[in-house]
Formats: C-alpha cells, sequence, structure tokens
C-alpha cells in the first residue's frame, strides 16, 4: 500500500490579489508579520508540495527515511458560524484539537511543531458589534 499526496497553490491571475488589496487585507510590505504587533496585512505566496505515505511497518522494512507519523486525523466544519470562514468557532476548534489528540494517545505536551492560520478579527468583532 502506497500514497501519494499532494497538493499546489498557484496565482495564476491578478485579480483575486487586487480583490484583496482594495480591501486592505493584503500587507503594504509584502510582509507577512504573524502574530506580531507590525502585522498590517499577508502576503500571498506560491507552493506545490508532495508527500509519499506509507505504512510504518512497510516503511522500516524498505530503510525509508521517516519524518513524520500520521497517528491520528480529525476535520469538523461548523457552518453555524455566524461571521462565516473569516471568523471560525474558536470552541468548536478546541474540541476537533482535543478529540484530535485523544484519538492519537497524545497530549498537546507532545506536540514539537504545528501549523497556524492566524486572522486579526478585531475589525470583525467591531463590525459585528455595531450590527
Amino acid at each position: 500500500m502506497l500514497a501519494i499526496v499532494g497538493g499546489a497553490n498557484l496565482i495564476q491571475s491578478p485579480d483575486l490579489s487586487i480583490m484583496l488589496s482594495n480591501m486592505s487585507f493584503l500587507s503594504p510590505d509584502g510582509r507577512c508579520y504573524s502574530f506580531d504587533e507590525r502585522g498590517n496585512g499577508y502576503a500571498r505566496g506560491e507552493g506545490v508540495a508532495t508527500l509519499l505515505l506509507k505504512p510504518l511497518s512497510r516503511a522500516i522494512e524498505n530503510g525509508d527515511p521517516i519524518r513524520a507519523l500520521v497517528r491520528a486525523v480529525g476535520i469538523n466544519q461548523d457552518g453555524h458560524t455566524k461571521g462565516g470562514l473569516t471568523q471560525p468557532n474558536m470552541k468548536m476548534q478546541a474540541v476537533l484539537i482535543n478529540e484530535t489528540y485523544r484519538k492519537a494517545g497524545l497530549t498537546k505536551a507532545n506536540t514539537r511543531y504545528f501549523e497556524a492560520h492566524g486572522t486579526d478579527d478585531i475589525p470583525m468583532s467591531e463590525c459585528i458589534l455595531h450590527d
């Protein structure tokens, strides 16, 4: 058993970048300062990645370098969030994270790396409060 998993993000048209810039989502510096007081928007980028997945026993048998293990996966979707994609439900995200750690048999203290998506929704929160 073997799986090749890949993904790509290619910017093939300027239309979305122009729209995002006009809406002040993009950083005028072209830099993304995630979780930093200098943050003033985000910078778009392109990328391609491919992973080869196989059962651990087969990778060991073949002498393959093992970079990571997939111990559990989790997914949720909260279609009832008032703010939509840009304002996810923090409670449901915490439930998903905790459930996935539980399925994997891990504690959060085992975490060495994580991928984050950070949005500054203070202006959005202020808009919601005024509605």
